[in-house]
């Protein structure tokens, strides 16, 4: 479907697919965590007003049974670390980890990688956002694994893709 907005239509693919599918993870994103996993599933870096009250990390696990997180690790691209204790997310549920729990305060301005770590330190999934962040706006990931920033935060439920409009571009051509 075309929205119109090329930007959000199209991707830069790292490699060229001549007669075969086209790989939709774009030449800066990290490998999707596959499905049947926890893995991470909306960001919201910049919160309107304090980002110390707003800031979150949520998960999502898409796995047919519980995970236990013992032991896993969240860490970001400035070496801040937070590790889960008797923590579990339920079949198909999302956890919410809150700025204020994590400790891991989101860069506004710079662009962010995060990191989710198994207890034998294997990557579980990784997510980097493109900087700056908009105010009030979630980084969340929607079908076929691709993030985008929405204007609706979902903190503990399902993603809502709700995009900011763009305004038309004009092109002249000019004798």
């Amino acid at each position: 479907q075309d929205s119109g907005n090329d930007a959000a239509d199209f991707a830069l693919l790292p490699t060229p697919t001549p007669s075969a599918a086209n790989r939709t993870q774009a030449a800066d994103e990290p490998p999707a965590a596959p499905a049947g996993t926890v893995r991470f599933s909306e960001l919201l870096p910049n919160p309107v007003g304090a980002d110390t009250e707003g800031e979150f990390i949520e998960l999502v696990n898409d796995a047919a049974s519980a995970v236990s997180l013992d032991g896993w690790q969240l860490a970001d691209a400035a070496g801040g670390a937070y590790t889960f204790e008797a923590t579990a997310v339920n079949a198909g549920g999302y956890l919410t980890l809150p700025r204020s729990t994590s400790g891991l305060a989101l860069d506004n301005t710079g662009a962010e990688v995060l990191s989710l770590r198994r207890p034998d330190d294997s990557v579980a999934d990784t997510v980097r956002y493109p900087s700056p962040a908009p105010e009030g706006q979630a980084y969340a990931r929607g079908t076929g694994n691709r993030w985008a920033w929405t204007l609706t935060p979902t903190p503990g439920a399902a993603n809502l893709s709700v995009r900011a409009n763009q305004p038309p571009r004009a092109a002249l051509d000019a004798p």
